[in-house]
């Protein structure tokens, strides 16, 4: 098998994580304001562990925490919603499960002992050159030299976000729609940008480029350029990623 390397994604926008998750615990009580997020500005995240979170949002005068927890195998997230009252009290409002299917993300909400399912659905469209974009297991030329990176498909998709949505989810659809990890650079950054906006709607697009040894049809590289938008025209970009697959052997710069 040839193996890769991988060149790390670099982002037009940088809107939370640092280079590592770091616990972090916030006392309801002892509220810290300038952690609250208004609309409009960046999502600030207490990171628990990899895969669990916390965050206050303020909404219509009322300040909420929501405590998220999600499997980063299968995508689902698990999230908790909680009003904050002047004395520092908690108190469960409802909770939500977001789970990735195949056309979509469902979430169902459990509030005041009632649970509702809904369906946020992915619309797609596809302009392609070739059919095949895998580097495929095969012997290493006798020439060194590559091609110039080749179109080989664009994907354009797009999801409804409601204005409710948390942080977790909203990385759950982008995650969807990308056919990435819940930790890929862009999910986290886009989501977060979403997510303190209210934006209704999410727009993504999907480049992937390839590179073949002259003179063959060995696939040798693929590059992949992702970009999340908030305007359905592809304008008002939100966060872009480019990663590069390169066989091993061989400079895909």
């Amino acid at each position: 098998m040839i193996k890769t390397k991988k060149i790390l994604s670099i982002l037009v926008v940088t809107i939370l994580l640092g280079t590592s998750f770091l616990p972090s615990h916030t006392s309801a009580s002892t509220i810290d304001y300038n952690m609250v997020t208004k609309i409009g500005e960046d999502l600030k995240i207490n990171y628990i562990d990899e895969n669990s979170w916390e965050y206050f949002q303020e909404k219509d005068g009322t300040i909420y925490k929501i405590e998220e927890t999600a499997n980063l195998e299968t995508g689902v997230v698990k999230s908790a919603i909680k009003s904050i009252d002047k004395n520092g009290n908690l108190s469960l409002q409802k909770t939500t499960l977001t789970t990735p299917k195949e056309n979509g993300v469902e979430i169902k909400t459990t509030e005041n002992g009632s649970t509702t399912t809904e369906m946020i659905e992915i619309s797609s469209q596809v302009e392609a050159n070739i059919s095949s974009t895998s580097i495929a297991d095969n012997i290493k030329a006798s020439s060194d030299e590559l091609t110039p990176w080749r179109f080989s498909y664009t994907n354009y998709n797009s999801s409804s976000l409601d204005a409710s949505l948390t942080y977790g989810a909203i990385a759950a659809v982008i995650s969807s729609l990308f056919n990435l990890g819940l930790t890929a650079s862009i999910v986290v950054s886009s989501a977060a940008a979403l997510a303190a906006d209210h934006k209704p709607n999410v727009y993504t697009r999907h480049t992937r480029s390839h590179k073949n040894v002259v003179g063959t049809t060995i696939l040798a590289g693929i590059m992949d350029d992702r970009w999340t938008y908030e305007n359905s025209n592809h304008t008002g970009i939100i966060a872009y990623d480019n990663e590069i697959d390169c066989a091993s052997g061989y400079s895909c710069n």
